[in-house]
């Protein structure tokens, strides 16, 4: 019996710190981390359901309200990418602008300000035409698929940090409809995008390990009630 027990708590804190990592952000009670006072919660026919509640962007194409940018500092959704596995970013996303296309990247950043510091960005974006229903994205996070973005602050050089330096202490995290490459502003937009469920997720060894502690589990307590 005591060694069911050690397992079982081993078990349960691997599948605590596995889900520790994979977040959402669902926007059920605020645009918090990822909004700001330029977005606003909308729950309408237009979500996903009639009462899920989804992150409006009415850009305008003009500052303050650009195009189409979220972004969060926030330590849930930063940190070390590398340790904690993170292999991309998912999300679902509306256009319902008449006239402009999204063109979505992941930038990632060691500052608060693509203009300064060093940033990665997707090499290629995901395409989401005008007047659109709701679609799944997923952006992916490795050398691969991100490239160096220039600074405006460096006379439009690249930052001194490399791929590993950047992912294992990201400062900030964006997502930008930017058609043009190595660029971690948005570009101008004018329409209504709605974002939901927006998720960090960590690699498939990490989900792995959680869907076999959970089989573990179910063989542990079928053992114990044959036992009993």
């Amino acid at each position: 019996m005591k060694k069911i027990n050690v397992v079982l708590y081993v078990l349960l804190s691997l599948n605590y710190l596995v889900f520790s990592d994979y977040i959402i952000e669902d926007f059920t009670t605020s645009p918090d981390p990822w909004g700001s006072a330029k977005w606003d919660i909308e729950t309408s026919l237009n979500g996903l359901s009639a009462s899920n509640p989804y992150l409006l962007v009415d850009a305008i194409g003009l500052a303050p309200k650009r195009g189409v940018i979220l972004r969060t500092n926030d330590s849930s959704w930063t940190g070390n990418y590398i340790s904690r596995g993170i292999t991309g970013i998912a999300f679902d996303v509306r256009n319902m602008s008449e006239q402009d296309s999204l063109r979505l990247r992941v930038a990632i950043g060691d500052t608060q300000n693509p203009m300064s510091g060093t940033w990665f960005v997707s090499s290629n974006f995901a395409n989401i035409q005008p007047s659109s229903n709701w679609s799944s994205v997923f952006l992916p996070i490795n050398e691969n698929d991100l490239s160096k973005a220039s600074s405006a602050m460096s006379n439009g050089s690249p930052g001194p940090q490399n791929f590993n330096q950047v992912m294992s202490n990201v400062f900030a995290l964006r997502i930008i409809s930017q058609g043009a490459s190595g660029n971690a502003i948005c570009e101008d937009y004018i329409g209504d995008t709605l974002i939901d469920n927006i998720q960090l997720i960590p690699e498939p060894n990490t989900v792995g390990l959680t869907i076999l502690a959970g089989l573990i589990l179910i063989m542990i307590k079928n053992q114990k009630s044959v036992l009993t």
